[in-house]
């Protein structure tokens, strides 16, 4: 199949609106050819969160020729190149895709509206992340965002194990209570305070006594500051940060599995791009609230 027939297909498989029921086409959204020619036979795919340079060299080693990511690759919002003509990890990023002739498509907004999973639409991050953690029985949210979880009381050291482990993490930031113990977990999505967004999830964490947050990203003056106020109250709640990519990644895990059911015939494989982050600590001091 050319890589355009894949890419058609794909959207015909998912939900065609996005949260607030606007209709989603692939010249407004960001799903877009970012580098590369789709009127191509593809040899195979390779499913990441982020293009990197270490993806490109796997698909190439595999002999695929299409790599579907999930976030933009040349390190801004929009995917913009008129910038970047002249800066040397461009041209070398640039030359090495044109080397292996590679194709790279985003699969974003049409992937957040809803994958088709047994004849319902659901986030395919959210679900893939939440079929990646084994979590699926704990959901006490909609499958359509399946962002809210109720535990067995667990010690919060069991969580961040398992998560490092699904997650092929280097580690994890905590802010709040790293002893306490956990049932309700929120994926809070980006907590960036726009639009009085943070402000009505501290409504919702204090209303449904929300005992860890999750987020893809987090500023330190809303929600973060208000975790460690609660826990200096001796209130029991805590975030882990893994990193934006380290926690969407899990749900990219996930894609080929849908794929394979639309592409049987088409070699499809995962390539985790990488926990970006490593870890000096302060070993003079204890982890404090």
């Amino acid at each position: 199949m050319k890589i355009s027939e894949i890419i058609s297909l794909i959207i015909k498989n998912c939900c065609g609106k996005d949260k607030y029921g606007n209709k989603l086409d692939r010249i407004s959204t960001s799903d877009k050819i970012l580098y590369g020619n789709d009127d191509i036979e593809c040899t195979g795919i390779i499913v990441t969160c982020f293009a990197n340079i270490k993806v490109i060299e796997e698909a190439h080693r595999k002999g695929c020729n299409f790599i579907i990511t999930h976030e933009s690759i040349f390190w801004n919002h929009g995917d913009r190149t008129d910038w970047l003509q002249q800066n040397s990890v461009f041209l070398q990023k640039k030359a090495l895709l044109d080397q292996y002739t590679i194709t790279i498509w985003r699969f974003h907004d049409f992937m957040h509206a809803g994958l088709l999973i047994d004849n319902h639409f659901s986030d395919g991050i959210y679900y893939g992340l939440m079929k990646s953690l084994g979590w699926e029985q704990y959901l006490i949210d909609s499958l359509d965002k399946p962002l809210l979880y109720k535990l067995p009381k667990t010690p919060l050291t069991n969580i961040t194990a398992h998560l490092m482990k699904v997650l092929n993490l280097n580690g994890l930031k905590i802010i709040g209570n790293n002893k306490s113990e956990v049932e309700t977990v929120l994926f809070a999505e980006h907590c960036q305070s726009k639009k009085d967004i943070d402000c009505q999830k501290i409504t919702k964490i204090e209303n449904e006594n929300i005992d860890l947050i999750i987020p893809l990203e987090i500023v330190d003056y809303s929600i973060a500051a208000y975790v460690r106020d609660a826990c200096l109250l001796q209130q029991s709640k805590t975030i882990l940060i893994a990193g934006h990519f380290n926690i969407e990644e899990a749900g990219m895990k996930y894609l080929p599995n849908w794929l394979k059911k639309l592409f049987p015939l088409i070699y499809i494989d995962y390539v985790q791009s990488g926990d970006m982050y490593n870890y000096i600590i302060n070993q003079s001091n204890t982890i404090p609230i």
